[in-house]
């Protein structure tokens, strides 16, 4: 389910699953922390067409400043295929949610309604159920209601769970609180790994049956480009391939080119080739940019042509 309706999932091509068109980040960010120039965002996915691009799952969800209408309009004027997000966030962007006056069932209900019949009375429906998470190495109590909506959300739906899980193995916290809730391993993304620096976690995920992703290609640091690449090969190394997605995670101004950030070509033109010097030939690199992604948002087998 795309912001322009369903499409064939033939149709996805290269897919970035975790990035954001028009979000709101200032209580954290300032200054740079608001994406709100549809103009501007025209032409900064336009380059994604232009550099082979299909697919951006934009995660931006209903306390971040999601525009659904803006995200179409982008989708028409580029060509490039939308998928939106739903969903609660995380802490510090819940506080004044009224999460705390609403049962579990009713945020989940609600998240259902837009699934079904879309966001207010846009009818543009979401594909994908986040970003969702934890903001620190725990799982609070408001991200606890957000998460298990989420997670009754994607049983009720069948939609793809992506989660926001940076700088600690606080996966091992959330997976088990989905699991109660019935959502299957397969069906969840675990976002933000190359911010967590631990190896064998990322493989303890992928053996779990998670989809494991490097989201962080919104640097230009050396270190860090050559850290993330890696841990992607050991993934990939101990045999978990087709459970390997990357994307940008652009969210910020400076992270666009309009502002002298990478914008979300910096993948297909320039992480592409690291990961052939590291040993990915063409097939690896259609697994991670098309394939993967593709199972990920559908639910298919992995590894599926």
């Amino acid at each position: 389910m795309t912001v322009d309706g369903p499409v064939d999932a033939a149709e996805l091509g290269v897919v970035l699953p975790h990035e954001h068109l028009f979000c709101n980040t200032l209580r954290e960010y300032r200054s740079d922390g608001l994406l709100d120039d549809r103009a501007l965002m025209e032409r900064e996915v336009a380059a994604f067409h232009d550099a082979g691009g299909g697919t951006i799952v934009e995660l931006t969800g209903s306390t971040l400043g999601r525009r659904p209408e803006d995200l179409r309009a982008v989708s028409r004027a580029t060509g490039v295929h939308v998928v939106m997000g739903c969903g609660l966030y995380r802490d510090p962007y819940l506080a004044d949610t009224g999460i705390d006056r609403l049962s579990v069932a009713a945020l989940a209900e609600a998240m259902v309604a837009e699934i079904v019949d879309g966001v207010g009375d846009t009818g543009i429906r979401p594909g994908v159920i986040g970003e969702v998470g934890t903001d620190a190495a725990w799982v609070s109590a408001r991200e606890e209601r957000s998460l298990r909506a989420a997670a009754r959300a994607q049983v009720a739906t069948g939609l793809t769970l992506s989660l926001h899980a940076a700088r600690w193995p606080v996966g091992r916290l959330i997976l088990p609180i989905l699991e109660q809730e019935g959502v299957a391993a397969t069906r969840v993304i675990v976002g933000h790994l190359d911010t967590v620096r631990d190896s064998p976690y990322h493989v303890e995920l992928a053996r779990q049956g998670c989809y494991v992703e490097f989201d962080g290609f919104s640097t230009t640091h050396e270190y860090d480009l050559e850290r993330m690449v890696r841990d992607i090969v050991a993934v990939a190394d101990a045999g978990f391939l087709d459970r390997l997605l990357i994307s940008h995670d652009l969210f910020r101004q400076s992270h666009l080119t309009a502002y002298g950030g990478v914008g979300f070509a910096f993948i297909l033109e320039h992480v592409t080739g690291r990961l052939r010097a590291a040993g990915f030939g063409d097939d690896e690199l259609r697994r991670v940019l098309v394939d993967n992604p593709r199972a990920a948002l559908t639910g298919e087998a992995a590894g599926g042509a």
